[in-house]
């Protein structure tokens, strides 16, 4: 077997030849940081080359990212109409009621991020909160829209 010296930076003929050193390289937090990276990067690269080859490509995962939302919206009215009316007769502690206010506001602040990245196509919170659709002001319901993201 053939001996790399140690001055050598780790490539990919040592790692994939040498199972000790790829061991030895992923106890390393910042070389496995780098590979992830990399492996992100070259994915990432990838697919924008099949992108611009095929452009259909686009507008089947537009189709499928409408999809996936209108789906979550759906899943959330449909859980909700099938919970809510099991609340009739609860009583809830202030903690309790306080965690479902807490998550209500969440709630609020996706649906108007969602709402501003449809309308204006941002699709950070804080770039689709900070352009509302035409003619509708994003309601902040006491809290700031960021805060309720978290």
């Amino acid at each position: 077997m053939l001996s790399y010296p140690a001055a050598i930076p780790l490539s990919t003929r040592s790692l994939n030849h040498r199972p000790e050193v790829a061991a030895r390289a992923m106890t390393d937090t910042t070389a496995r940081h780098s590979v992830n990276r990399a492996q992100v990067d070259q994915a990432r690269q990838g697919g924008e080359l099949v992108r611009q080859r095929t452009p259909a490509l686009q507008q089947i995962e537009h189709t499928s990212e409408f999809l996936d939302l209108v789906g979550a919206c759906a899943q959330f009215v449909a859980s909700a109409g099938r919970i809510v009316p099991g609340l009739r007769g609860q009583n809830y502690t202030e903690d309790e009621k306080a965690t479902v206010q807490r998550n209500l506001a969440r709630v609020r602040a996706a649906a108007d991020w969602i709402e501003g990245a449809v309308a204006t196509g941002q699709v950070t919170p804080e770039e689709g909160l900070a352009s509302p659709p035409p003619g509708r002001r994003v309601a902040r319901h006491g809290t700031g829209a960021r805060e309720r993201l978290r």
